[in-house]
């Protein structure tokens, strides 16, 4: 006799409520209500503040000593936000329909800011004449898979201005103490932070007068760091691959302690002239990304995949017709082809600013993605045929970044 399948559309009200008490984040909420008409009418109230993308986040702080944060934003109230890519569709389109790539972040609790795709640029100010988008939209209207996020840190809702543009190259990841319990809170976190020039450092949430710099054996300039495993792991110019983690001869103290895992050098002298990111799939492994020029400044990149055993880099030919890499400021992220209708796999997407070069200063200038005013210059490589074009060149590729899909908008449209 077979076992009695369980409808889950026929849930108990107390079961239901007891499910939605545990949804900490407005997304999560909206997903729960659009699983049937019976947890849509469960749940007919959504909970006033409720954040969207992380209950810890937007988080709020006086910086005890300003000098650890003094390069990326002004004064000593700084604002740690989370920041999600999301893959955007409507519901009532058919899946051929092209999604749109977008990233948000929510500076306030409760509200979601858009940003140009892959970059830290507010859209405000960036769509197209003819399009008036309003103030608030229901996101119920759509489905959203989030393919990406992480950390800003702002002040008063603004970066560092400084010099000749707004500095935007550093990266913020945060790193849970393993010995405080489930759930973690904002306290228990270490704040990973790569400068804009390599150096990197670390910040106790809990002491914010607690911090000081990472490095080994005289190095001291990093290209990225990531989280992996509870872990964060980082590399150096020359290819190295560290990881990052808490001085168990120190419990008391909290330290945190650099080693080097992978030391064979992957450069190769006048090639490793820009910065190397590193990208974490699904499945937890780690990839090296570089970005080679040869004679005539041809465009090319090298991939390289950890291995974990055996403690080294081994060089592999892109990473599979399946997937897209997109690279952004300080996003790396991996996608399913099966997500983007007519565009080739094994292939790179990224912005020109993404791999800058050793000493060049990363800057917002004045305006390319369609309808944008700001410089927003993506190129796209497929490992196929070794070769890199503007997106420009790839019919229909620049409809899932800037403008918005017409679906987006088709009763917002000015005549």
């Amino acid at each position: 006799m077979e076992p009695q399948k369980s409808n889950w559309s026929e849930l108990c009200p107390e079961l239901l409520l007891e499910i939605a008490d545990r949804l900490k984040t407005r997304t999560n909420v909206y997903n729960f209500r659009a699983v049937c008409k019976n947890w849509h009418d469960s749940l007919s109230k959504i909970p006033r503040n409720l954040p969207f993308l992380s209950p810890l986040f937007p988080h709020r702080f006086w910086a005890f000593d300003s000098d650890f944060f003094s390069t990326l934003s002004s004064g000593n109230l700084h604002h740690l936000i989370a920041y999600a890519v999301y893959l955007i569709r409507p519901r009532n389109i058919p899946e051929s329909s092209k999604p749109w790539l977008l990233t948000v972040e929510e500076f306030r609790r409760g509200k979601l800011c858009i940003q140009l795709p892959l970059s830290r640029i507010r859209a405000c100010g960036n769509f197209p004449a003819n399009v008036q988008i309003p103030s608030s939209l229901n996101l119920s209207d759509f489905h959203i898979s989030v393919i990406g996020n992480g950390y800003h840190l702002r002040s008063s809702g603004k970066e560092r201005l400084n010099g000749r543009g707004l500095s935007y190259d550093y990266k913020l990841v945060l790193f849970g103490n393993p010995a405080c319990f489930e759930p973690l809170s904002i306290m228990d976190y270490t704040a990973l932070v790569r400068f804009e020039h390599g150096l990197v450092g670390w910040v106790r949430l809990s002491r914010r007068s607690d911090w000081g710099l990472l490095g080994f054996n005289g190095t001291w300039e990093f290209d990225d760091i990531v989280n992996l495993k509870g872990l964060v792991y980082a590399i150096d110019r020359m290819g190295r691959v560290y990881v990052v983690h808490y001085d168990i001869e120190m419990p008391y103290q909290q330290t945190l302690k650099m080693e080097c895992i992978a030391n064979d050098w992957i450069s190769s002298g006048c090639h490793s002239d820009r910065r190397k990111r590193l990208v974490v799939d699904s499945s937890g492994v780690l990839y090296v990304i570089e970005r080679v020029s040869y004679c005539g400044g041809k465009i090319h990149f090298k991939v390289y995949r950890l291995d974990e055993v055996n403690c080294k880099l081994d060089q592999v030919v892109g990473f599979g017709d399946s997937r897209i890499l997109f690279v952004g400021v300080d996003c790396c992220f991996f996608a399913s082809v099966a997500d983007f209708p007519g565009f080739r796999g094994n292939c790179i997407l990224f912005l020109d600013d993404s791999f800058p070069l050793y000493g060049e200063r990363t800057t917002f200038i004045e305006p390319i993605i369609n309808g944008a005013r700001e410089v927003l210059t993506v190129t796209v490589f497929h490992f196929e045929d070794g070769d890199a074009k503007p997106i420009s060149a790839f019919p229909g590729y620049s409809d899932i970044l800037w403008p918005p899909s017409a679906w987006f908008y088709p009763d917002l449209s000015r005549p």
